[in-house]
């Protein structure tokens, strides 16, 4: 979960609590190139094969998101084989920036990835934007998820598809922000490649996050017990934003967050939902609960439809025109006639939206 939304539950942990509100700051969108080749060439294994590519993701998700701590991103979500990061206030573009540079830097040990199917390459592109971003918690107590929402999104996703591997494209928003600390070169009307940065960023103090508090309880009954309740309640705040096997899988396991892959028939309903950025825009920062309540009467009302025909919601983000609900059938509990049960399902959600 989104650094800012566990600081969010730490302080009202109640859980399926919906809310939505706008902030200010930079959005990095990593996105990269190879896996799927790799995926598909490995799949002949099987489960090995699923294990092996699972194991090279992992390696380079860590590395990325290594240099993201170091500049004090927040990763909103991944996405397949890319990452949405959220840098708040007028000072996180430079540290965008910054990230995005050590990121590029960081794919030369990504170039020719050695496997048992032969070698890969991967290749990394960057887009940039700077603008107001809607971040909400939409669902139910017993489901939950977050999106990230607004035309800065839509801004993003036009810098990255302007974007060639290798390259770091940034929104005019961006380079207004950030043009006296670097040297970009026009790419199309309203979009710059980054040449170079000017200046070294300043790097925030770490942000030690949610300490446990049992760690300083020391020998005191009291305060051990208080803060354990308190923790428990955080974890029930966050317990309906993870999927069911893998909190299984966590409660079981605690002390192992073990990376693992499995390789099984899914089928995927993709959903494009057009108006949302409209409906933002047109009611603007002085309507926050009310665009929090229509997200979330959409939100919830796709998501029963899914679940109804024994899908599951992967995930809700942003896409190149509107908004996307990508849900899956088999990933969790598997069916016999899972592809019929996701063409019923688009159907009915065409029906009720």
């Amino acid at each position: 979960l989104p650094n800012y939304l566990v600081q969010s539950i730490s302080q009202n942990p109640e859980p399926g609590k919906v809310n939505g509100g706008f902030h200010d700051g930079a959005l990095l969108f990593a996105d990269v190139s190879g896996f799927t080749a790799m995926s598909e060439k490995m799949s002949v294994l099987g489960k090995e094969g699923a294990e092996e590519v699972t194991g090279i993701v992992n390696n380079y998700f860590a590395a990325m998101l290594e240099i993201n701590g170091h500049f004090g991103g927040d990763l909103l979500k991944f996405g397949g084989d890319a990452l949405l990061i959220f840098f708040e206030g007028e000072v996180g573009s430079y540290r965008a920036l910054a990230t995005g540079s050590a990121m590029m830097d960081a794919m030369s040990a990504f170039e020719a990835v050695r496997t048992s199917q032969g070698v890969f390459p991967l290749r990394m592109k960057i887009g940039m934007a700077y603008g107001p971003v809607f971040l909400a918690s939409l669902g139910t107590p017993q489901s939950m998820d977050h999106a990230v929402m607004g035309s800065t999104l839509f801004n993003l996703a036009q810098a990255e598809s302007n974007a060639l591997s290798g390259e770091i494209v940034v929104h005019r928003s961006m380079q207004a922000v950030t043009g006296d600390t670097a040297r970009y070169s026009p790419v199309t009307q309203g979009f710059w490649k980054l040449e170079e940065l000017h200046e070294t960023v300043t790097i925030p103090q770490e942000d030690k996050g949610i300490k446990s508090a049992v760690q300083d309880a020391g020998s005191n009954r009291d305060f051990l017990v208080q803060n354990l309740l308190g923790e428990a309640d955080m974890i029930g705040g966050m317990r309906p934003y993870v999927p069911e096997e893998l909190f299984v899988h966590i409660i079981h396991e605690p002390q192992r967050i073990a990376v693992y892959g499995s390789h099984r028939p899914v089928t995927i309903s993709f959903t494009n939902i057009l108006g949302i950025n409209e409906i933002i825009d047109a009611l603007g920062p002085d309507n926050q609960d009310s665009i929090t309540a229509i997200l979330n009467s959409h939100f919830v009302s796709m998501s029963e439809v899914i679940n109804r025909f024994g899908g599951t919601v992967n995930r809700l983000d942003a896409y190149s025109v509107g908004h996307r609900i990508l849900g899956l059938f088999g990933a969790l509990q598997a069916h016999d006639d899972d592809p019929c049960r996701a063409v019923q399902a688009a159907l009915e959600m065409n029906k009720t939206l």
